[in-house]
């Protein structure tokens, strides 16, 4: 992306706004870039198709009438935050991004959609990356108008230079395409002498671009990566099962946390504050009195065929527990002296 202050004189030609005609080296480099191109075995749609689309805005006299029409000029095609925020001209979100400034400002930014493109295009494939341009073009350039209407509301001594200042170019895009492309890269890479994490090239690309080209937009850019970011945190929360509804129900939850936590109650020995869940009434203990001891039953002297004797039922009769009194007694049932003699009298009879 490049900045400035657009608006190109009154009586310069569409040509003079998109650029000041074709230079013969910049020419010889466009002549590489199409080699390149065709000693590639596989070539990406969706990747060329970006790249004449970018080519055709820039040379736009070469095009048929109908088209040319189509195609705004440059005053009304750059992204300016305040035309967009305040006269609600939401087409330079979209325009801005095939606007070139001159012929080298779109050799470096085809030659990078060639490099970056078709790596991501064979990586998602033609359907998916196209729909991954489209949504980092939007929200790279919607951060920038955001960014920028955020900016001057908190300088407003810079409120004109942060609203008006024009910004054109793909640059935006490539800067969250080497994002998206490096964010799972574990290899290292070296620039300038220096080695880093090759997932952090885009940031080393941001300083260099704008270190060697003032009039690059070092606020597009840095979108850009923002966008790129976006899109790869995102992804990753969809990957690991967390729906949309999920995510705003956590969200939500978080907000009721920060919002509430200094009205709810801490309860001691939990290590959690938050509201306890009601709990049943408990229902009150009755105290049960003691079982009575019943008087011990008369036992039949006389044996029934096949049942166990009169002696051998006493002896395991069940234990009486009393707990009234605290303490278990247990044994056999009581029986008077009288009728243990008559049961030993009975026994030697047999």
């Amino acid at each position: 992306m490049w900045t400035g202050r657009p608006l190109p004189l009154p009586g310069r030609g569409r040509r003079a706004a998109y650029g000041r005609g074709i230079d013969a080296y910049v020419m010889l480099l466009f002549v590489q870039l199409a080699q390149q191109i065709h000693q590639m075995e596989n070539k990406p749609p969706v990747t060329l198709a970006l790249m004449a689309a970018n080519a055709g805005v820039y040379f736009r006299d070469l095009l048929p009438e109908p088209l040319q029409q189509l195609i705004p000029p440059l005053r009304r095609a750059c992204l300016q935050p305040a035309a967009v925020l305040q006269g609600g001209q939401w087409s330079r979100l979209f325009w801005s991004a095939w606007v070139h400034a001159d012929e080298g400002h779109l050799y470096y930014n085809l030659s990078s959609l060639l490099w970056k493109g078709a790596r991501l295009e064979r990586r998602l494939g033609p359907a998916r990356f196209a729909a991954l341009t489209a949504e980092l073009l939007l929200l790279s350039h919607g951060l920038v108008v955001a960014g920028s209407w955020a900016l001057a509301q908190a300088i407003p001594e810079y409120r004109g230079m942060y609203l008006s200042t024009c910004a054109v170019g793909f640059s935006a895009v490539l800067f969250a395409f080497k994002v998206v492309l490096n964010h799972d890269d574990p290899t290292y890479s070296s620039v300038m002498g220096f080695t880093l994490p090759t997932k952090y090239m885009a940031w080393a690309e941001l300083v260099l671009a704008s270190a060697f080209n003032p009039q690059a937009s070092f606020f597009g850019h840095l979108c850009g990566i923002l966008a790129g970011v976006v899109h790869v945190r995102g992804a990753a929360a969809l990957r690991s099962g967390a729906s949309g509804q999920r995510l705003l129900r956590r969200v939500a939850a978080a907000v009721a946390r920060v919002v509430g936590g200094a009205h709810q109650p801490r309860f001691a020995g939990g290590g959690v504050s938050g509201r306890a869940a009601p709990r049943p009434p408990a229902r009150p203990v009755q105290a049960q009195e003691p079982p009575e001891r019943l008087p011990a039953a008369r036992l039949p002297t006389s044996p029934v065929p096949g049942a166990m004797p009169a002696a051998a039922v006493g002896r395991q009769a069940p234990a009486v527990i009393s707990m009234g009194s605290g303490h278990v007694t247990g044994g056999v049932a009581a029986v008077s002296e009288e009728e243990l003699r008559q049961r030993r009298l009975a026994r030697f009879q047999r």
